[in-house]
């Protein structure tokens, strides 16, 4: 009889209601974590605890003075301003500003919903703001934000957390249960919204992995023994109508059973990839990867190749990684590194006879739940290209730019400079003909924004600074916002960060929002604005 896993946290709430605990604190939304990626052993990568759910923001809006915004011309912002409310508000390109709705004090996380925060047509925009727990909000241009639900920080932490489809009809997302980064495999409600109005289509219950395309949705869910241990996986298909179970797999072998699950449609939404990891008893922590194709139609998910794998997927990294090729060609997946938890291979799946080749042989840093000091990976608009930030073992770190298309040339590979220096940011320009990204240091150290161009594989400085993480471009694929930290010459007082815009093809700057007053050479009144997206 299979069952489906029930994790504690209920019962942990009522006990932290009775005995009145206190809750583990988070860092700022600008906080990293200070140690080398490249030295921390997977196995010591610790996951964070949760906490309570942060108090809904109660929007100050000018709808109207919104709705009047141009389109494409506007930042969203997360502003801070001494003895005002935090608030997300939008700022035009002459730095005029208007309120979007408050932000609550405990909040130390103001952020877009993941890699794919943006719907492809560019309509949507999808945001977390909380703690470890907090509520997921959708805006549509540049209307008021609409309050989706609340959430687990979990659902936005990327590479396939929080989805829209390709036509940018509808969203979903899996609401993980609360403490499933503690729990071998995290799993939760996935929910799927129509995008123009909000209104919920379906839950499912129970689900680890999950894609979308236009029509249909495609989960896996994990049952089960006595033992705790899911010593079942089903493949579930939903149709826009009904639900049906596709495909049930166990594991190969006895007292064995699975620790995680990927999962991705094929773009013609025929076919399907997925990846499983399985743990058995008699080989102790080595677990061992499993790369399936399945066919909705027909019922069937066939093992493809399989292998051991030098570390182990986790809850709190997305080190389970499944997706395709525009094409369809290939199929990619990945492999953890056993190096830290949140660093991986890169394998890529010649469809047409199975060949598998590995592109990136390790340390490709993927998103991991407590942060980590290089850029998470981005796909490009048209999903031909993939960026990552790659790191070693002696912290020479360097950009590599994969053409999903043609997995068979190496990888774009640009170094960030001295040992040391990191990826900072990564972004691509919307016609998918640049990747933007900051390399060097960080926290106000020298460092340089650089546009790669795609085609030719040659890079271009755009401008020396001291720039922070986040590199926002602009539709018009010609300005970038960034953070430029700023330092007077007296040490004993504060530094602090202006945003500005910078043209990527003159390197011209605008300072569009200045963090401090700075008078004799003192500093006061500091303030921040911290770009997330255009609109």
């Amino acid at each position: 009889m299979r069952s489906m896993r029930r994790s504690g946290w209920l019962i942990l709430a009522m006990i932290l209601v009775l005995v009145g605990c206190g809750t583990s604190s988070t860092p700022e939304v600008t906080a990293r974590p200070t140690s080398d990626e490249e030295t921390t052993p997977a196995a010591e990568v610790a996951s964070p605890t949760p906490e309570p759910p942060t108090e809904t923001p109660q929007p100050t809006v000018d709808a109207q003075a919104l709705d009047n915004l141009p389109d494409g011309q506007n930042l969203l912002v997360a502003l801070t301003r001494p003895g005002e409310p935090r608030q997300l508000a939008m700022m035009n390109r002459d730095g005029n500003i208007i309120s979007v709705m408050n932000i609550p004090d405990n909040a130390t996380r103001v952020t877009a919903c993941g890699d794919e925060a943006t719907s492809p047509n560019a309509r949507f925009f999808a945001f977390y703001v909380g703690g470890d727990t907090g509520d997921l909000y959708l805006m549509d241009n540049t209307k008021s934000p609409v309050r989706i639900d609340d959430a687990e920080y979990l659902a936005c932490l990327g590479n396939g957390t929080f989805q829209f489809s390709p036509d940018s009809n509808r969203f979903a997302y899996i609401d993980f249960f609360p403490g499933v980064t503690r729990e071998e495999y995290p799993d939760g409600i996935l929910k799927l919204y129509e995008s123009s109005n909000g209104n919920q289509l379906a839950t499912f219950d129970n689900v680890t992995a999950f894609d979308i395309n236009n029509n249909q949705a495609v989960f896996v869910s994990f049952f089960v023994n006595d033992r705790n241990e899911a010593d079942e996986a089903a493949v579930s298909l939903w149709d826009g109508s009904a639900t049906r179970e596709i495909a049930t797999l166990r594991p190969s072998a006895e007292r064995c059973w699975f620790t995680s699950a990927a999962i991705s449609f094929a773009p013609n939404g025929s076919r399907a990839a997925m990846v499983l990891e399985q743990r058995c008893a008699s080989t102790g922590t080595q677990t061992q990867w499993q790369f399936y194709t399945l066919d909705p139609g027909a019922g069937s998910a066939t093992l493809v190749s399989s292998d051991n794998q030098p570390g182990a997927f986790v809850s709190f990294a997305r080190n389970n990684n499944v997706f395709y090729a525009p094409s369809g060609e290939y199929a990619f997946f990945t492999v953890p590194d056993g190096v830290t938890a949140y660093t991986v291979a890169v394998a890529a799946v010649q469809l047409s006879d199975f060949t598998i080749t590995v592109p990136v042989g390790r340390q490709a840093v993927f998103p991991n739940f407590s942060g980590t000091t290089n850029a998470y990976p981005r796909f490009s608009v048209d999903g031909r290209w993939l960026a990552m930030a790659v790191t070693s073992p002696n912290n020479e770190n360097q950009v590599m730019v994969l053409d999903l298309s043609n997995p068979t040339v190496p990888p774009i590979a640009l170094s960030a400079g001295s040992r040391g220096d990191l990826i900072s940011g990564l972004n691509f320009t919307r016609d998918n003909r640049q990747l933007i990204y900051t390399a060097g240091g960080q926290g106000g150290a020298d460092n340089a924004l650089i546009a790669l161009n795609l085609e030719s594989g040659s890079e271009r400085r755009v401008l020396r600074g001291h720039f922070d993480r986040d590199v926002v471009v602009a539709p018009d694929n010609n300005t970038a916002a960034l953070l430029d930290w700023q330092r007077v010459e007296d040490p004993r007082q504060p530094t602090y960060m202006n945003l500005v815009l910078v043209n990527l093809n003159d390197s011209t700057v605008t300072t569009l929002f200045t963090g401090a007053d700075v008078e004799d050479g003192r500093v006061n009144n500091v303030r921040t604005a911290i770009p997330l997206t255009w609109r």
